[in-house]
């Protein structure tokens, strides 16, 4: 598991779309996310689970990066001071 200073403990679970719960191990507020050329400054749940790099885009994160989700062919589209 990887370690986090700034890691903000938590004793929340997370629901799934199977229905699973998954507990969240903490809250990395402000968290600097990269993907690819672009930054994205968010709040980050960490959750223990059997993946090992897993990331769930939540919709308040999808809606404020005003993501395009292509589902034909696999692809989501993320914009960041209009950079895409």
């Amino acid at each position: 598991m990887y370690e986090f200073d700034s890691l903000q403990s938590t004793n929340h679970t997370l629901t799934v779309a199977d229905n699973s719960e998954v507990k969240i191990v903490g809250v990395l507020y402000n968290a600097l996310i990269r993907v690819k050329n672009l930054f994205f400054l968010d709040d980050c749940y960490v959750m223990d689970t059997k993946h090992e790099s897993t990331i769930l885009l939540g919709r308040p994160f999808l809606k404020t990066y005003k993501a395009l989700i292509y589902v034909a062919n696999y692809s989501v589209v993320l914009e960041s001071n209009g950079e895409k």
